[in-house]
């Protein structure tokens, strides 16, 4: 578990009452209260964030990648919590790969899913591994943020793209066809 902006504002808040505090002894009840009650609300949604399960993720890939062709990947993302969460997803994509729609960002309900389908573009041949996704997960409140893995490992084959080859021998024999 990690905190975020919204924890650190909250302390930064408590630490600036403690700052009036010390200047006006009136105030240091207020600085006592409001660090207790910051304290209790940090602590319930550690434990709630914690406690959260993380979303299921499974992946489809196409059966295969031509070199320097977008091609679509789809995500589904299971919630099995009783409870909605935000997650900010970036899937195992590898090196050779580009994709400029990750991460994906989104709310999912309780007991719902998310599809989520990002262009791919890879620019090397040969076997290509997709790392499982890496999930964050927000606390229920948003003070902190839990770091996860989801899905399994997938290989797949990036062969070059035959395709202009391909539209060329078909012209040739059109045109050959012609001729006759």
């Amino acid at each position: 578990m990690q905190p975020i902006i919204n924890t650190l504002l909250v302390t930064g808040c408590w630490a600036l009452l403690g700052f009036g505090a010390s200047l006006i002894p009136a105030m240091e009840m207020y600085w006592i209260w409001g660090g207790v009650l910051a304290f209790v609300f940090l602590l319930v949604d550690f434990v709630a964030g914690w406690l959260l399960v993380a979303p299921e993720v499974e992946r489809k890939l196409p059966g295969r990648f031509a070199i320097g062709v977008e091609q679509f990947v789809a995500l589904t993302l299971r919630n099995r919590a009783k409870l909605p969460v935000r997650v900010l997803c970036y899937d195992g994509i590898p090196e050779a790969a580009v994709s400029e729609e990750l991460p994906w960002r989104g709310r999912i309900r309780a007991g719902g899913y998310a599809k989520v389908e990002y262009p791919v573009t890879i620019t090397k041949r040969g076997m290509r591994e997709f790392a499982p996704a890496h999930l964050r997960v927000f606390s229920p409140l948003g003070f902190w943020i839990r770091k996860c893995r989801g899905g399994e490992l997938q290989t797949t084959r990036v062969y070059p793209n035959y395709e202009p080859v391909l539209r060329y021998a078909l012209l040739a024999m059109d045109n050959r066809a012609d001729q006759m």
